[in-house]
């Protein structure tokens, strides 16, 4: 709630033309006209939209990964999780050991899902026998998981409450490509000078910036990323990093 208030009051205060309910599909940079192109998705629209941008800054935040390969079932992170009674009465496992794990367990429980289970350091849960761990496991059957002692388990739905990707760089990869993601660099962690690898300022690529962290820090930040697009804008751009990105 104090999140969406404080959105809210910089809209109001800055002009900022604000998009809700929308989801960035895919980018391209155009490297004559030196702009980008976006393909957004509108919920409740069945055509995307198409804008183009002088600039983009990637502030995705960090982000859960969950891999798909043949499983047919319901695949979901718990930063998309909600509530597991829609699923109620099918076979449901929850991949994780912390505490956001116990919470979806005990939820997934309640709605009378057959059965669900821990990653690392725990033992397998509920009706299937359990198995000493740590186990390995792959979603290479369209019905369940297959675990490195051969093991077959069926499930409807899988959670994976694994904690969470902090390098902006994959959701570059999402939306741009391989193109645009080998031209930049991690976000996050030192590089070889002790500075913070891509967080606001260039980060490889001529006309995208990282932005994030902590709500205090990105506030202060922000006005040092603002002065570097100004610095573009007015054709005076800032030399600093330009060479330093690992």
């Amino acid at each position: 709630m104090l999140k969406c208030i404080l959105v809210e009051n910089m809209v109001n205060k800055f002009d900022i033309n604000i998009w809700l309910d929308t989801t960035p599909l895919s980018g391209k940079w155009d490297l004559t006209k030196k702009t980008w192109t976006l393909e957004i998705g509108s919920h409740g629209k069945e055509q995307a939209i198409t804008c183009s941008y002088s600039y983009i800054v990637v502030a995705g935040g960090a982000g859960g990964q969950v891999p798909k390969e043949a499983f047919h079932g319901t695949v979901l992170h718990l930063a998309e999780y909600r509530d597991a009674s829609p699923w109620k009465g099918k076979h449901g496992i929850v991949i994780g050991t912390a505490n956001t794990a116990h919470d979806v367990i005990i939820n997934v429980v309640e709605a009378e899902l057959s059965r669900w289970g821990f990653e690392d350091g725990f033992q397998r849960l509920g009706t299937h026998s359990s198995l000493p761990l740590p186990f390995r496991f792959s979603l290479n059957y369209a019905d369940g998981l297959e675990f490195s002692d051969g093991t077959h388990l069926k499930a409807d739905v899988i959670v994976f409450a694994t904690g969470f990707e902090g390098n902006m760089r994959y959701l570059v990869q999402e939306i741009f490509g391989d193109e645009v993601t080998e031209l930049i660099g991690d976000y996050w962690g030192l590089d070889r000078e002790g500075e913070l690898k891509g967080a606001f300022k260039p980060c490889g690529h001529p006309a995208m910036w990282y932005h994030g962290v902590t709500i205090g820090q990105a506030r202060y930040c922000s006005r040092f990323l603002a002065l570097q697009v100004k610095a573009k804008l007015l054709k005076t751009p800032l030399a600093l990093y330009e060479r330093e990105f690992q």
